[in-house]
């Protein structure tokens, strides 16, 4: 092990974590710093397909036990009248699986390989390319050195801050989400369907069962930045969006607040770069390219591009020109799918009432095979997405 060429990784999410996974594949070691004291559990439903589908399937993890199976996802309208049930089994032939985020978290986790060392509640302060080597100083004062570093942090990426200061990245979509999960056992809080979505003007609220009867929650809406620290002041926020919301919606609201419960509030952000690397340091996943929760794919190109990672650290000895490589390859991909995610924001939450109730008219009076034609359509389009040689 000590003869091989290591990385270090700042973050163990989904990237970081994965990163680890494809690094031991191409000969390497890696050790992964994340300032949290745990890796991150619970956290909202997300789908696997098109490239990260193919790419978890090539790797050693043990995602049977926690994938979802959904029947149908019902819509309905700000009073609670149903608009549209989708049946998932209608979705035929779109290759996909559903699980929660922190349940791949945990499963990549459980395959990391002995030649990734795992390093919990620490910071980085200082990153320093030496050209031959990259120097990385913890607030600890401890230094650790590598052959490249990864900046796996997520949208909020420290070492984007440190090494691409001024570039200003982040495009605000105009929407911020809440997520949490919260004990569903009795009548009032039974959902309709596997999932019930209720859409308001500038407003979406998604609830899906989880197992041991619980449920998960989403809200998304139209605002300016929202990223409340004091738990109180995100209920207060979550309670002025959902006013006049159906019954369902305010009640789980209700057991999240008494139960203890501390919601996830943050913006919808993706992060436009010029460039993910600098020398021998380069930026993955969301740090680099963040998506947004809209797009569903977030997860999916932190895999791939992991995957890619390795295939280009392996064909060249230049770290350099590797990462300029795996760039190359797959920014035409990330531009296409952010562009897309700035059209489907507008049509899942309507910027207006009459947009809004457009979008209501189509739903019920569309027959029912065009609108799902419609969505696997844009499946497969993602689907369909290839890292060209």
């Amino acid at each position: 092990m000590e003869s091989k060429p290591r990385a270090i990784i700042v973050g163990a999410g989904i990237a970081g974590l994965s990163a680890a996974w494809w690094l031991d594949k191409a000969g390497w070691s890696s050790i992964l710093i994340d300032k949290s004291p745990t890796i991150r559990d619970g956290g909202y439903m997300m789908s696997l397909s098109g490239l990260g589908y193919k790419t978890v399937h090539k790797m050693d993890l043990d995602l049977e036990p926690v994938i979802y199976t959904f029947d149908e996802n019902t819509m309905q309208d700000h009073k609670g009248k149903e608009l549209i049930r989708l049946r998932y089994k209608d979705f035929h032939g779109v290759d996909s699986i559903a699980l929660c985020r922190g349940d791949l978290c945990q499963a990549l986790l459980q395959a990391l390989p002995e030649s990734a060392t795992l390093r919990l509640g620490e910071t980085v302060a200082e990153v320093v390319d030496e050209g031959e080597k990259v120097r990385a100083t913890l607030t600890s004062g401890e230094t650790l050195e590598g052959d490249l570093l990864i900046g796996a942090d997520g949208i909020r990426s420290s070492i984007r801050d440190q090494l691409w200061k001024g570039e200003d990245c982040l495009d605000q979509l105009g929407y911020s989400y809440a997520a949490y999960d919260v004990d569903a056992v009795d009548d009032e809080s039974k959902l309709q369907s596997s999932c019930d979505s209720f859409a308001s003007p500038g407003r979406i609220d998604n609830f899906y069962y989880l197992r041991n009867q619980r449920v998960a929650a989403l809200h998304i809406w139209r605002s300016e930045a929202t990223q409340p620290q004091d738990r109180e002041l995100r209920f207060k926020i979550l309670r002025d969006i959902t006013k006049g919301a159906p019954p369902l919606v305010t009640t789980i609201l209700d057991r999240a607040e008494k139960s203890g419960s501390t919601p996830i509030i943050d913006t919808l952000t993706m992060v436009n770069l010029r460039q993910w690397s600098k020398g021998r340091i380069m930026l993955l996943g969301d740090s680099a390219h963040c998506l947004s929760l809209i797009s569903g794919q977030g997860a999916c190109m932190a895999l791939a591009s992991a995957e890619l990672l390795s295939v280009e650290l392996t064909n060249t000895k230049d770290v350099a020109q590797a990462l300029v490589n795996h760039e190359k390859k797959l920014r035409p991909i990330i531009e296409k799918l952010q562009e897309r995610t700035r059209k489907m924001a507008a049509i899942y939450i309507p910027t207006s009432l009459f947009k809004y109730h457009v979008r209501n008219l189509f739903l019920r009076l569309m027959p029912y095979s065009w609108i799902v034609s419609w969505h696997v359509k844009n499946i497969r389009y993602e689907a369909n997405l290839t890292i060209q040689d």
